[in-house]
């Protein structure tokens, strides 16, 4: 898709629902009204920010308004590298998996320990090494050591007795967790990665058909993420085969103001895709 084409054709919308003329922008920006023709038809590559800027100023329009529009129409085209690996993270580690969130336990007992301590007057120094104390306990009931060893100078048999307490309830907690942790195999994992690069495939293609089209079909730069978002969805159900779930979307499209033969084509666009 032409970056430069999607900036011109919302500068152009944006201008036109303002009511001013070019001749009103070339005034303010000090350009030719050829050359700001030539910006709002996309056939300036690459146009500069100064440009844009000066652009909206003529316009008396918050820059975040142009901006916020640009990033949801041009920039989620494609996903990029840093947000795919996070996705592709998020998979390997089997967060869909996990019934419970992880826990930071060291943050967690370091919070519970001051909180338990302070109200004794005790220096947030000494503090410091109750709470070590409490990793080492943990670390130690991890590693499956005997705690009863653990000692440490300086530190009140009683508090340490009740910091040991709250350190192992804190452990089982975490033991329990893991149980309840679906575990995943190596095939399963390597099915999940093959699955989420299928549908990156797979959606690259239908959105820049999908954007060819919108564009061909003349649908304004702003209406252009409703579509997209719709398509999305029956991309989502389609690969699927959530059938129900697909009478429904359809029932929701037909109660929608988006262009139904558009619908229609930029379904068939998918259903080429996902087979």
């Amino acid at each position: 898709m032409n970056f430069s084409r999607v900036i011109g054709n919302l500068l152009k919308e944006l201008r036109k629902e303002k009511g001013l003329t070019l001749k009103n922008i070339a005034y303010y920006c000090k350009k030719k009204i050829s050359y700001l023709s030539k910006l709002e038809k996309g056939k300036i590559k690459e146009p500069s920010i100064n440009l844009i800027l000066n652009y909206l100023r003529a316009l008396h329009l918050p820059f975040s308004k142009f901006f916020a529009q640009i990033d949801e129409l041009e920039f989620k085209r494609l996903l990029n590298k840093e947000e795919r690996n996070k996705k592709l993270k998020k998979y390997l580690l089997g967060i869909r998996y996990q019934k419970k969130p992880v826990i930071n336990y060291p943050r967690y007992l370091s919070q519970k320990i001051e909180n338990l301590l302070l109200p004794l007057n005790i220096p947030k120094d000494l503090i410091k090494k109750y709470e070590k104390y409490s990793e080492k306990i943990f670390e130690a009931l991890l590693e499956g050591k005997d705690i009863e060893k653990i000692k440490v100078e300086g530190l009140a048999g009683d508090k340490m007795a009740m910091i040991k307490k709250l350190t192992k309830k804190a452990y089982q907690r975490e033991i329990k967790r893991k149980r309840q942790v679906k575990p995943i195999t190596d095939e399963k994992i390597r099915k999940m990665v093959e699955g989420f690069q299928q549908y990156q495939k797979e959606w690259q293609a239908i959105e820049s058909e999908a954007k060819k089209l919108l564009f061909n079909k003349g649908i304004k730069v702003l209406q252009l993420k409703d579509y997209l978002n719709q398509i999305r969805k029956y991309h989502s159900l389609k690969r699927k085969n959530k059938i129900k779930k697909i009478l429904k979307w359809e029932e929701t499209i037909e109660k929608s103001p988006l262009d139904k033969e558009v619908i229609k084509a930029l379904k068939a666009i998918v259903d080429q895709v996902v087979k």
